[in-house]
């Protein structure tokens, strides 16, 4: 007869390893961050389908160590001026100061899809640094899709200070709300139902 232990396992009895599983909340994360990234660079890869020159990459995958580099734009001054505009609310003509690639006359923008709540000071100057390492783009945005989004003061306080500061260089850094993404998906939307219409305008007046 084998001896046991109050409340421990039998002698001899073989000892089943449970698998080391991931955090649920870690994988449901993980899940609206790539869901957030496509759903972005969906809406913009839409937009550059209606316009001469933009182009949309994303040049890695959702959580690999990227340096906040999650999608690129590129495009001629006027298509990523008028881009960025209505993303974040500021007029393509105050955005004059922007330089832009030397050989090819184009502005290239960084994009760091951010899915989270809150926008603190420490991912203020997060940004900023990425930015400062990422010196080919002239346009630098942190791009949020939770609509319950907040803005700590102290964020808006260093926003603000490097956007002048980056400025100075002919750069933009800032935040797109996620009302700017809305904006986006909005157009696209209603270009597609104007083709769409369009479409069925041209197949009424053919001849039968």
């Amino acid at each position: 007869m084998c001896s046991t232990e109050i409340g421990g396992t039998p002698e001899n009895t073989p000892v089943t390893k449970t698998p080391v599983i991931a955090p649920v909340s870690a994988v449901a994360t993980a899940d609206i961050a790539r869901k957030a990234e496509h759903r972005c660079l969906s809406a913009l890869s839409t937009r550059a389908l209606h316009t001469a020159t933009l182009e949309v990459t994303r040049p890695s995958v959702t959580n690999s160590p990227d340096g906040g580099h999650d999608i690129d734009v590129v495009g001629s001054s006027e298509e990523v001026k008028e881009l960025v505009g209505t993303m974040t609310g500021i007029e393509p003509e105050k955005l004059k100061f922007l330089g832009s690639d030397t050989n090819t006359g184009k502005i290239n923008v960084r994009i760091d899809v951010k899915s989270g709540k809150t926008v603190s000071a420490d991912m203020i100057d997060n940004h900023a640094a990425n930015s400062s390492r990422s010196p080919t783009f002239h346009v630098h945005l942190l791009l949020f899709t939770n609509p319950e989004l907040k803005i700590t003061k102290e964020a808006q306080k260093k926003l603000s200070q490097q956007k002048d500061s980056f400025e100075n260089i002919g750069v933009l850094i800032d935040v797109v709300q996620p009302e700017g993404l809305k904006r986006i998906e909005t157009e696209n939307k209603a270009r597609a139902l104007s083709a769409d219409h369009e479409a069925s305008g041209q197949s009424e007046s053919e001849p039968k």
